[in-house]
């Protein structure tokens, strides 16, 4: 199978003169984590991501335009590169998606990591399977305590390429959960972000799970909902792991069952 086979067509994109501020907006309204960027003859030029938005918000994001703040160095794939091989590169590189170009680097199209999840879903046979949560989770998730600022939250989430913080008390029951679009919307009503407390920004309702839940079932939970990642906790409320959805990714990717040789040949070609 080939990435023309499953992307998405015809993306949401930015032009290099938008301005932060109007691409914020924008991706907001579309509930959209990436956008890319092109010109007037539809070749991409960038990439802008919601942490790009956060970086550039210290400036005037109402000037500031997205040729200022936008990747420029980004790697892309052709429609007829195997779906395998760009799995492969997303999981490597956690990358959370791939702009699609033809030879003349024109943008043909667009793969996230939920669009490979939802392919990968689809090709798991999950009915017999016991693997659980507990099996795949980050059992020991990067996380904050409500009582930090937000200033403090975005600047450990950039550190540890994380897009979904969960929060904690002082007793590590969750209590929140901070996402890169919390962060921007503090930015976009205060300046004060040092002495803005994370307690006061994150979101308080969020869906939950346990360890003992079965794969299938968070999966459902997490398409269903259209959700970043799930919290893991025990009885007493406590944190006690995360899983993403690059944690899901990597774990559908090795039950699917495909002959080697099948994508070796397609791959040589790219890689040699």
């Amino acid at each position: 199978m080939l990435i023309k086979d499953i992307l998405t067509e015809k993306p949401h994109t930015l032009t290099q003169d938008s301005t932060i501020k109007s691409a914020s907006e924008y991706m907001a309204h579309e509930k959209i984590r990436n956008l890319p960027v092109v010109d007037n003859n539809n070749k991409l030029v960038g990439l802008i991501t919601l942490r790009e938005i956060v970086d550039s918000w210290v400036k005037d994001v109402r000037k500031t335009l997205v040729q200022e703040a936008m990747l420029k160095m980004i790697t892309t794939v052709e429609s007829t590169f195997p779906l395998k091989g760009a799995i492969e590169m997303m999981v490597a590189s956690k990358y959370s998606c791939l702009p699609v170009v033809d030879a003349e680097k024109k943008l043909v199209g667009f793969i996230t990591e939920s669009d490979l999840l939802k392919h990968l879903f689809a090709q798991v046979e999950l009915t017999h399977d016991t693997k659980q949560i507990k099996d795949i989770m980050d059992a020991s998730p990067p996380c904050l305590v409500d009582s930090e600022s937000v200033d403090n939250a975005s600047k450990f989430m950039k550190e540890q390429r994380i897009r979904n913080l969960p929060i904690i008390d002082k007793d590590r029951k969750l209590v929140g959960l901070m996402t890169l679009r919390e962060v921007i919307n503090i930015l976009s009503c205060t300046d004060d972000v040092q002495h803005f407390l994370i307690k006061n920004a994150m979101l308080k309702t969020m869906t939950t799970i346990e360890s003992g839940l079965l794969l299938k079932n968070a999966v459902e939970t997490m398409f269903t909902n259209h959700y970043g990642c799930l919290p893991v906790i025990d009885k007493h409320k406590r944190l006690v792991g995360n899983v993403s959805e690059y944690d899901l990714l990597k774990t559908l990717y090795t039950m699917v069952k495909v002959p080697k040789d099948f994508f070796a040949e397609r791959l040589n070609k790219y890689f040699t």
